[in-house]
């Protein structure tokens, strides 16, 4: 089973986590030739994102808990959110800035979208009522993400989840779907 896409620097393959040994793994496109593991990243390595320029990728690892780790081309892969027992789902802003992702800041407490600098720095939690998978859209002035219902809702359960955005300057945020179990962002929108 894989799951988590990102593209590679060169644009010529995919990297996604191979979920039958939690490692991240590169593929080259057209199908022909055998994924291999991403050694860098090590093991317990999952749900990768790049930047728009494909020049950096973040990854989550799971070590004691679930950590957010950077691998920037020509340098190790390096923590950049190590401060909760989960940091989860991470996602780069279009302008690869900042980095949005969902934690749960207490061991089994809620979960909630927080944002940080890719660069690293002082995170801001963006929302207060739940929320999990964020991302930007194209634009990046829309940030969209999932809420969970209750300790049984989430992404592949039969019930599935609203689908909410919020502006990324701040104010209100607004349902877009009701239910759904999963969303993609494009320059079309969701």
């Amino acid at each position: 089973m894989v799951g988590g896409l990102a593209w590679s620097p060169d644009g010529k393959a995919l990297i996604f986590t191979d979920y039958r040994t939690l490692r991240l793994c590169r593929v080259p496109i057209g199908g022909n030739q055998p994924a291999t593991p991403i050694e860098l990243a090590g093991p317990q390595s999952f749900r990768p994102s790049t930047t728009a320029s494909r020049d950096r990728l973040v990854f989550v690892r799971q070590l004691m808990d679930y950590d957010v780790y950077r691998f920037d081309v020509g340098r190790p892969a390096e923590p950049v959110l190590a401060s909760s027992p989960a940091d989860y789902s991470p996602s780069f802003s279009p302008d690869g800035r900042r980095i949005a992702f969902f934690a749960s800041k207490l061991k089994g407490g809620p979960q909630d979208v927080w944002r940080v600098p890719a660069a690293g720095g002082a995170e801001e939690r963006i929302t207060h009522e739940g929320g999990t998978v964020p991302y930007e859209s194209i634009d990046g002035r829309t940030l969209y993400f999932l809420r969970r219902l209750g300790a049984e809702a989430g992404p592949g359960r039969p019930e599935g989840v609203p689908l909410l955005s919020l502006p990324v300057g701040g104010g209100t945020e607004r349902q877009i779907v009701a239910c759904t179990y999963s969303f993609a962002v494009g320059p079309g929108g969701v």
